[in-house]
């Protein structure tokens, strides 16, 4: 779930139904991504008629609403037209890698959190999490070694660092902002 203070619209991400729907301040509730089916990759285009995997995290930004598609292993961008663009990944399962977010593979894409000018995930299959820069779109990797297991502490900076492994990765929160899940 999400909800942008600017509208007053909240975001929910179904599954099951493979769609996001929005609730406006008024109580109307309409599709804003997804036609209920899973048939693969989102065309770019009308975002409600197009068909999507899984929504998992949504997060909003600027007007912006921003879908991660775990099945998919993309993170979808829909502007405040409601215009579908995939903003990061190619569409194929593998590790996120630092440069450009749409060049990048991305695993099992979770949870979604903005912070400033950065959208964060959680990549859970390849226990990372990822930032990508919003004006620039260069994706870097934050936390996160690939490997399975309970974040280690730093010992010179007192917190988790990069090169610490990482479980289940889930949960993104930032304050103050609209919170992924």
């Amino acid at each position: 779930m999400a909800w942008d203070a600017v509208s007053g619209t909240v975001y929910l991400s179904e599954a099951t139904s493979c769609q996001v729907d929005a609730v406006d301040a008024e109580g109307t509730l309409r599709v804003v991504i997804g036609n209920g089916c899973n048939d693969g990759l989102a065309i770019p285009g009308p975002a409600a008629e197009t068909a999507i995997g899984a929504p998992q995290g949504i997060a909003v930004h600027d007007g912006d609403l921003f879908v991660a598609d775990g099945w998919r292993a993309v993170i979808y961008r829909i502007d405040a037209r409601g215009t579908l663009s995939i903003f990061a990944g190619t569409g194929n399962q593998g590790a996120p890698t630092a440069g450009p977010a749409r060049e990048s593979s991305l695993g099992d894409v979770g949870d979604l959190a903005v912070g400033g000018d950065t959208l964060y995930f959680t990549d859970r299959v390849n226990h990372a999490i990822g930032a990508i820069d919003l004006t620039s779109g260069q994706l870097s990797i934050v936390a996160g070694n690939g490997q399975e297991g309970v974040p280690a502490r730093s010992t010179r900076t007192g917190s988790c660092s990069a090169w610490t492994s990482a479980a289940w990765s889930s949960g993104l929160r930032w304050p103050g902002r609209s919170a992924a899940r």
